[in-house]
């Protein structure tokens, strides 16, 4: 009220307050004394959404279209997903060319009869009802989404593409760049030595 009914006051005070900025990590002592975190001692974990994980995926490829506003945009969806629906070609027009379809998965034509595999995946809004609030399930489907679809490999590609061009030259650089650019951290000494033996194993049997 005192900022004219303005949101964006608002949405600043929340996200700059401590219990915002509190980290999720785990502390013996207060799992023990609160174990359900009712007293609010750590900031609640949570999976990211289908949406956020599309657009983290674009962001650490360093193809992220940050354009605000403007008409929306229909993404590449895989050939198999295309053959389900009659009229596709008419129904779903990638004339806004690449960079647009790099765009806020906020911005992307969503169509019933047509899916993304990767949203739909990762528990999206069913579109046939209305949904009051999603829920978080864990499938094999996930990992296999984000293992095969063509989306992840031609950003997986992209991303190791930039590893190379930004990080020094060797095996053990190459993990800390990507750890850096993906999780926003360094790996600690395990994860270093399995991602290099990793590296080391797939180099000698491929």
């Amino acid at each position: 009220i005192r900022n004219g009914w303005q949101m964006k006051p608002l949405h600043r005070l929340i996200m700059t307050s401590k219990a915002y900025k509190m980290s999720s990590a785990p502390n013996d002592d207060a799992l023990n004394q609160d174990p359900l975190n009712n007293h609010f001692w750590r900031y609640n974990m949570r999976r990211l959404t289908a949406e956020e994980i599309r657009d983290s995926v674009l962001m650490v490829s360093d193809h992220f279209n940050p354009k605000v506003g403007g008409p929306s945009v229909f993404p590449t969806l895989p050939q198999e997903v295309l053959a389900t629906a009659s009229k596709a070609e008419s129904r779903w027009k990638l004339d806004a060319g690449p960079e647009h379809q790099n765009r806020r998965s906020i911005y992307t034509f969503t169509r019933r009869s047509l899916l993304d595999p990767l949203i739909s995946s990762f528990d999206a809004a069913d579109t046939d009802t209305s949904c009051p609030v999603r829920f978080n399930t864990t499938v094999p489907g996930q990992a296999l989404t984000m293992m095969n679809s063509s989306f992840m490999a031609k950003h997986a590609k992209l991303l190791t593409k930039r590893i190379q061009e930004t990080s020094p030259e060797g095996t053990e650089s190459f993990v800390k760049t990507g750890f850096e650019l993906v999780l926003a951290r360094k790996p600690d000494e395990s994860e270093l030595k399995i991602s290099i033996d990793l590296i080391q194993s797939m180099q000698q049997d491929f």
